[in-house]
């Protein structure tokens, strides 16, 4: 790693100024007033930050200020720095310890009014990172400095830490001509400061976020790999590092006890980079030695050294996430900190936060550093610096806006032309530069280099890369490749964070399967039509009961009396074809892989499953309003043709009549219950109007199981991943057998009964042991999962594994409960379209309806960001496609005939992890005999299935 001794801020004049002499002079002079300048200033910044406040991170963002500025700003552009002189003072000119014992080029600023007058000199002044504005730091708290700056120069905070004690900055605040806060809690407070500042500069809606500006130094990323390298050597014997907190506050005393009486370890490395509490720190029983940090240059260093790091401090977090050692930020609280919310909500590692209170023991946290250090070797590095990269690009984009708005400095075209970026358009640019080097998408260039230098080498996978750190960041889509080191990249389908998910070929692809699963239901319905008058149609609206005709009776011999006694029902007479069944089953799986890829990385960004809901349902009411459109039209067209149906004066004359027995009623392909054309009896209509409510009655209820279905899905996903969702959702054929006996009546032949009872066993054997293990440890034993690509829980694994079961096992019963409902005998089965377009409106009602309730935990409020994302979008349209499917299939099957559908699409998701991706190799004796028993028991039940349909029709 590039990190030399080059901590001296230098004020870098232009290339056609000379340094004075007198710049030399600068650390001698007087430290409480500001030195006199011979040198014009007026093009130059100045830049203040909280230097020599007694922690490593303060030095860190006034060189990362300085970068970059000038990394934005047009060549030549000269920057200097200043600090308090307070500071200096007190300290003993202790900034010397931190820049080489030399502080040439800080430029001490006083609480007076000549201060304010000599900053007036140049071009702008900036004020930034830090947290300046989470505590007193003079002189910005000193209204006689602020009164010596002059209107006319221009004032910027950037990306600046803020709470309640902005308070006392009010003056400058309000002097302001752009505020940015790193973080949302220091956007709110500036907000509202400035929103009860009278003559404010700037407005609170103005305020933006620009996150912590050491977080986007790319001066500080291992680009060669180096240290990564080093720390990645004998993880056996490299230690685990500590960056202790400071000993100011209660919470983080407690936190102190903790680390020293139950957590830390003689072999440990502890790490203090804030030398203004050493003795405090060292005050605490720790078993080793705490080691005081007093630059950035040695704790690069020692990071090297590191197997891993667990960091209470948030610069320690960020470098060690820059170097590429595998790093977990701790923190006594899960929110409310700068600390936490870096791994939780700026990076969206969420697993890379660990909770400390009295419950944790040393095992807990090993076992999360063994599991990280096994997701750094599969990928998870390149991640971390790819969102680091993102982070770079944005806050660059808003450094160019400020100098350009604000100092208005003109820029060059190459940095006026760049956009705001965004993770959408982040990842399009990625594929698009990877383009252009020559890497065409199904094809990657895996170069193994090391330090000797390598040979590389193609796999023809669909994937894309980046390169960092001399290796290529592998995004998997459905493939798997070798990283450099031979490590596995992306174990499983879903990979960790998968540019799948958010690109917008995603949505063509599931528009076009939901067409392909709807638009043979146009044509299917023009041949039903026609076919009516002859029985053969998809569904025929016949009289259950006593007062059922048989072939051959007079219509005249039918009395009125038995025809009411009896009910109306839908039955099928005629199965659909073969190849769309086929077609069916197969988006069904096809789709649900893309569903739960995206569903995973839209709850990595979000956390939210009331916003997928919500999403899942506007986006399932647009398409599905769509498709039952054109069915719509299309039988417009045929209206000309009525349905036939037999006038006998004894029954067709009556209105009291249900419906002539006679009478077959259009395919519901689209249409709920039969529409009477204007030539059909009145009674026929009122019989219509009395089905479709007790229709929408069981419709509804389906939507409320179903929206429920979708919300517990997601939710488990985010609390127990996506491994041990599927695992105990395997269970859902024993689930639909006991509600079909105890809601429906109807049993299960014996044959099918062994079945059922053979792929639940063999589905348990090959999913649940290693995943519920998993979810409970958060450890990853096994990599063979083909949905299980975070071992353990997105949002930890501090709940343990009932929470989540519960959850699971609630979803299962829901959409075992929805299908129920969709197949009562006393209710004609909805049109899969219509029927999922009911689920979807009372989806939408519902995820709207909790978005906008400000109290609950998952309104809209969320963080200050959209919750309309790509990835949701995509979940949203893989949901529709393949619910669609689901409810074609359901129409021609039995609740537990579908089930063990879905219990296969869950086995064929498994084995293609296994045999498609290289795994079987390593295949296991419990995951063979899985395997095997699973097959035998979906090889049974069609078995059974096929010789049943086969009595029944030879009985016929």
């Amino acid at each position: 790693m590039p990190l030399g001794r080059s901590w001296v801020l230098v004020a870098a004049l232009s290339a056609t100024s000379a340094v004075p002499a007198t710049m030399s002079d600068l650390a001698t002079s007087s430290r409480h007033r500001f030195p006199a300048m011979e040198v014009d200033v007026g093009e130059c910044i100045l830049l203040f930050g909280a230097y020599a406040n007694g922690n490593m991170g303060d030095v860190i963002q006034s060189s990362t200020m300085g970068r970059l500025m000038s990394n934005v700003a047009p060549a030549g552009t000269c920057i200097w720095h200043a600090h308090p002189s307070k500071e200096s003072a007190e300290n003993g000119f202790h900034e010397g310890e931190f820049f080489g014992d030399n502080s040439a080029g800080l430029i001490p600023l006083g609480c007076d009014h000549e201060s304010g007058e000599q900053v007036s000199r140049f071009k702008a002044f900036i004020i930034g990172g830090g947290g300046l504005f989470e505590s007193r730091h003079w002189p910005l708290d000193c209204e006689a400095f602020v009164h010596g700056l002059g209107d006319e120069l221009p004032l910027a905070i950037f990306g600046v830490g803020a709470s309640s004690e902005a308070l006392v900055s009010a003056p400058i605040i309000r002097r302001a001509d752009y505020l940015s806060g790193r973080d949302d809690k220091s956007v709110r407070e500036l907000s509202a400061l400035v929103g009860t500042l009278e003559n404010a500069r700037s407005r609170p809606q103005g305020v933006k976020r620009v996150r912590d500006p050491v977080l986007s130094d790319s001066y500080f990323t291992d680009v060669d790999g180096k240290c990564w390298r080093e720390s990645d050597g004998d993880t056996d014997t490299k230690p685990l590092c500590f960056v202790l907190p400071s000993a100011m506050k209660e919470n983080l005393q407690e936190l102190h006890q903790i680390f020293s009486s139950k957590i830390v370890g003689k072999d440990d490395v502890l790490l203090n980079v804030f030398p203004k509490h050493q003795e405090e720190i060292e005050a605490y029983p720790y078993p080793t030695r705490v080691e005081e940090i007093l630059d950035p240059d040695h704790f690069a260093k020692r990071l090297c050294d590191c197997g891993a790091v667990v960091a209470s401090r948030l610069h320690g977090a960020i470098l060690a996430l820059q170097a590429g050692v595998p790093t977990i930020a701790a923190w006594p609280a899960a929110e409310g900190n700068k600390v936490p919310d870096l791994m939780r909500d700026v990076m969206r590692l969420r697993d890379q936060f660990v909770l400390i209170n009295n419950s944790t023991t040393r095992r807990d946290l090993d076992t999360r550093i063994k599991k990280l250090r096994d997701d750094y070797s599969a990928g998870r590095r390149s991640l971390v610096f790819d969102k680091l990269e993102f982070v770079a690009l944005h806050t660059q984009h808003e450094c160019a806006h400020m100098l350009s708005g604000v100092a208005h400095l003109q820029l060059t075209p190459e940095v006026a032309s760049r956009r705001r970026p965004s993770f959408g358009g982040f990842w399009e640019e990625m594929k698009r530069t990877n383009d252009s080097q020559g890497e065409t998408e199904g094809e990657v260039r895996v170069a193994e280099q090391t330090e000797e230098g390598g040979r590389g080498s193609s796999l023809k996978l669909g994937a894309v890369s980046r390169r960092h750190g001399g290796t290529e960041s592998l995004w998997m889509r459905l493939g798997r490749a070798w990283g450099p080191d031979g490590t596995t990249l992306a174990p499983t389908l879903t990979g960790e964070e998968l540019p799948f998910a958010r690109n917008t070929y995603v949505a063509w692809i599931a528009l076009a399967m939901i067409a392909l699963l709807g638009l043979p239901g146009l044509a299917y319905r023009s041949r039903t039509e026609l076919e009516a008058h002859r029985g053969a149609a998809a569904f025929d609206m016949k009289v259950e009961g006593p007062g059922l005709p048989e072939e051959g009776m007079e219509p005249s011999t039918f009395s009125k009396a038995r025809v009411c006694g009896s009910c109306c029902r839908w039955s099928p007479v005629r199965s659909q074809d073969v190849a769309f069944f086929g077609l069916n089953y197969f988006l069904w799986v096809f789709l649900c892989l893309g569903f739960s890829i995206c569903t995973k990385t839209y709850m990595r960004e979000t956390g939210n499953p009331v916003a997928l809901l919500a999403i899942q349902g506007w986006v399932g009411v647009g398409v599905l309003c769509a498709t039952n459109l054109a069915a719509w039209l299309r039988r417009r067209g045929c209206s000309s043709q009525p349905a036939s149906y037999s006038p006998a004066s004894s029954i067709a004359t009556s209105p009291d009549s249900c419906l002539s027995p006679s009478v077959s009623s259009p395919s519901p392909s689209f249409l709920p219950v039969p529409f009477p054309t204007p030539s059909e009896p009145e009674w026929v209509g009122n019989c219509g109007l009395r089905e479709a409510r007790r229709l929408g009655q069981g419709v509804w209820q389906a939507g409320m199981l179903h929206s429920a279905n979708a919300l517990l899905t997601s939710w488990s996903v985010l609390v127990g991943g996506v491994a041990a969702t599927h695992a105990l959702k395997a269970l859902e054929p024993a689930v639909a057998a006991g509600f079909s006996r105890w809601l429906l009546g109807s049993s299960l032949p014996p044959g099918r009964t062994a079945a059922v009872a053979i792929i639940v066993l063999g589905l348990g054997i090959l999913m649940i042991p290693v995943n519920i293990r998993r979810w409970a440890r958060g450890s990853d034993d096994e990599s063979s999962d083909v949905e299980g690509g975070e071992a353990g829980a997105l949002m930890g694994t501090g709940q343990g594994v009932a929470f989540p079961a519960v959850i699971s096992a609630c979803a299962c019963c829901a959409v075992v409960l929805r299908n129920v409902m969709l197949k009562k005998p006393d209710l004609p089965p909805p049109p899969p379209p219509l029927g999922l377009l009911a689920c979807s409106i009372v989806g939408a009602v519902i995820g709207s309806t909790a978005l906008l309730v400000p109290w609950l935990p998952f309104s809209w409020e969320w963080a200050g960001e959209s919750l309309l994302r790509t990835s949701g979008v995509n979940a949203a349209l893989c949901s529709a496609g393949y619910n669609l499917a689901s409810f074609n299939l359901l129409s021609e099957l039995t609740p537990v005939g579908h089930a063990v559908g879905n219990a296969g699409k869950r086995f064929f998701l498994f084995t293609s992890g296994l045999f498609l991706l290289g795994e079987a190799g390593a295949m296991s004796s419990r995951q063979l005999a899985g395997m095997s028993f699973a097959f035998v028991g979906f090889s049974a039940y069609n078995l059974v299935e096929s010789s049943v349909t086969s009595a029944s029709l030879s009985s016929r």
